[in-house]
């Protein structure tokens, strides 16, 4: 807390120079204490505490945002590019699971749902 206010000066003789000298007293104490008290400087080390952590916390928030930028994780618009030739891919690797049941049927005599089955390819379709 801030020094007392000064007491309030005296009417009457010689009151006024006994007032300024209080006054003059208490503003060279607190210019001795540097203005602050005991609990002032316990108030100071708490905030310099938490002013530390939360440099820390917006230190290691900032290393995450970087890592995730790296990762492009955030940039959800080359992602969405990349949609039209991931489907291609999808559809080409189906294309190719149908051939296989198709030449295992075809060489091996094997029943389609036999082949389904063992190659766990029931209710595989093209992607739209």
């Amino acid at each position: 807390p801030p020094p007392p206010p000064p007491p309030p000066p005296q009417r009457g003789a010689g009151g006024g120079a006994e007032a300024s000298q209080l006054r003059a007293a208490a503003a060279e104490r607190s210019a001795r204490d540097g203005g602050a008290g005991p609990e002032e400087g316990v108030e100071a080390e708490r905030a310099t505490a938490s002013i530390a952590a939360l440099q820390a916390q917006e230190a290691k928030l900032d290393g995450a945002l970087e890592a995730d930028k790296l990762a492009g994780v955030l940039d959800l618009r080359q992602r969405l590019s990349d949609l039209p030739h991931l489907k291609d891919a999808a559809n080409r690797w189906t294309d190719n699971c149908f051939e296989v049941r198709k030449k295992f049927i075809e060489k091996f005599n094997m029943d389609a749902k036999e082949v389904d089955k063992h190659f766990e390819i029931q209710g595989l379709d093209y992607i739209d």
